[in-house]
């Protein structure tokens, strides 16, 4: 398994933007989905998670430390709060990719789980929702989309 792609995407969330990092791998279906936010360096993140792709594509996804030790380490100069938050949301992203990857496994095939897991990270807040299938994607593409933008908007159960 390799990593195809690796995208910055920006919800406008009212008072301030979210980061998602979206993770692709050769797999088909087989992607991972993790939070990078900053409060007011939304550019300088997104650019950060962009400068950062270029070291994953290639990468096996489920060699998590290797490849944080890379992001890490791999600069000459040692980043601050932006780097850190682009490396924590591809951190999260490929710890989705590595969960799913079990879980097909398990389950023969990502695209035949009846249930979808929504993970969405606020800040320390972990809001976790277990939705069917077409509901938790919808919501999804409404948060990346800037529709659903406050807790209201969303109906956990």
């Amino acid at each position: 398994m390799k990593i195809t792609a690796v995208e910055a995407h920006v919800c406008n969330a009212r008072m301030r933007n979210w980061v998602f990092v979206k993770i692709e791998t050769d797999q088909p279906g087989l992607i991972g989905w993790g939070e990078a936010s900053l409060e007011w360096k939304t550019r300088a993140v997104a650019g950060a998670v962009q400068d950062i792709a270029e070291l994953l594509i290639g990468a096996d996804p489920q060699r998590i430390e290797h490849i944080w030790q890379m992001m890490y380490r791999q600069q000459f100069f040692k980043g601050g709060v932006v780097i850190m938050s682009a490396i924590s949301g591809i951190d999260q992203a490929l710890q989705a990719v590595k969960l799913f990857a079990r879980a097909a496994d398990e389950k023969d095939a990502i695209k035949k789980m009846p249930w979808g897991v929504v993970l969405m990270v606020c800040g320390v807040t972990v809001l976790i929702g277990v939705l069917e299938k077409t509901q938790g994607m919808a919501l999804f593409s409404d948060l990346l989309a800037g529709v659903a933008t406050t807790r209201d908007d969303v109906l956990w159960h």
